[in-house]
């Protein structure tokens, strides 16, 4: 996220703002003794946005063990998460764009350099080949909308306490990487992740 880009920090507030009047359990960004939710400060000889947000209590997933449950009920906040920014926008995602997003996964051609074996190069030039024939050019295809981003395990927070829906149970944070693309993409990094925290790809399926 960029500190100096005052719309940025306005779509994210927005973001953040609707998304706990619709139950979720997210930061929410709290007004400065100006009444305002974020001010202009400088630090040296730059500029930069300053903010205050909410503490969340819980663990972060990463800590804790990943049981078939737990990915079961991430996949079903994913998708609450989904349904409720459908309704959401804001001007700032329209022209957005960063070498984060999935979108963009063919910059990452540029940075083949870094590898030295051929093999591990032609892994890399083949799925993003795939990539750009089985997602990219049916891009259209899919249904788009405002999405988190960047779901992984230091990004959600769980309570433990089993009487909590799934809703009460699990936190988002860090919107940072929040964009407007294919809403299956957070679903797709989310599987990503968790997959990768338990080594077994059968998490993908419960998260799925």
């Amino acid at each position: 996220m960029d500190s100096r880009n005052p719309a940025q920090f306005d779509a994210h507030k927005e973001l953040m703002l609707h998304l706990v009047t619709r139950g979720f359990r997210v930061q929410t960004p709290l007004r400065n003794l100006k009444g305002e939710y974020a001010s202009l400060e400088t630090f040296g000889s730059s500029q930069h946005m300053v903010r205050l947000l909410s503490y969340l209590e819980g663990d972060l997933l990463k800590t804790i063990s990943l049981t078939n449950d737990i990915a079961y009920k991430l996949g079903q906040t994913v998708a609450r998460l989904a349904d409720s920014l459908t309704s959401f926008s804001h001007e700032f995602y329209t022209m957005y764009r960063s070498i984060w997003m999935l979108s963009e996964l063919h910059r990452l051609s540029s940075f083949l350099f870094v590898l030295t074996e051929p093999s591990r190069v032609h892994t890399v030039e083949s799925v993003l080949a795939k990539f750009q024939t089985q997602v990219m050019d049916r891009i259209n295809s899919f249904q788009h909308g405002v999405i988190h981003g960047d779901i992984n395990e230091q990004n959600i927070l769980l309570s433990l306490d089993s009487t909590q829906s799934p809703r009460e149970q699990f936190s988002i944070l860090d919107f940072g990487d929040s964009q407007h693309s294919c809403l299956v993409f957070d679903l797709a990094i989310a599987i990503t992740y968790m997959v990768l925290q338990t080594g077994d790809l059968d998490t993908g399926g419960y998260v799925l």
